[in-house]
């Protein structure tokens, strides 16, 4: 499938590829620290995959000061643009948090979510030790505002 983009309403781009079967139902999948829409490549589903770059990832423009509730704005734009009344959701590792803020603010529409191996709560001590440089690194708990409850989400 070909890389699309969408303008959003605060003028920032967001790009996301399809993958899948476009006849099946529409699951918005959430990508891991780091990753991209590339995801969708690597899963073999019987639905459609709408996988987004979040904010400096891929195809998508930064957004400075941004939060996980955040991305559920950019989400429900995403939709809106491919005109899903309703969907499914998946998230896998440091994707999860972005699951339940997309499942916190758009409810309704959401029919079914899952995680797969969700990351955990960044806010305990040591919660990065042990884990690959690269990968800590990638993982600022300041970006990750909103993981550590549901209610800030």
């Amino acid at each position: 499938m070909p890389d699309m983009t969408i303008r959003l309403r605060d003028r920032r781009t967001l790009g996301y590829a399809k993958w899948g079967d476009p006849a099946g139902p529409p699951v918005l999948v959430c990508h891991g620290v780091p990753g991209s829409r590339h995801l969708g490549r690597t899963l073999e589903v019987p639905a459609r995959l709408i996988v987004p770059d979040r904010p400096g990832y891929g195809l998508s423009d930064p957004k400075p000061g941004r939060s996980v509730s955040g991305w559920a704005e950019d989400a429900l734009e995403l939709v809106d643009h491919l005109g899903l009344s309703r969907f499914h959701t998946f998230g896998i590792s440091g994707g999860a948090p972005y699951v339940c803020a997309v499942c916190a603010a758009l409810g309704a529409r959401v029919q079914q979510s899952a995680i797969f191996s969700g990351i955990g709560p960044l806010y305990l001590p040591h919660a990065l030790e042990g884990m690959d440089p690269v990968q800590a690194y990638a993982l600022p708990t300041s970006a990750l505002s909103g993981v550590n409850s549901l209610s800030s989400v």
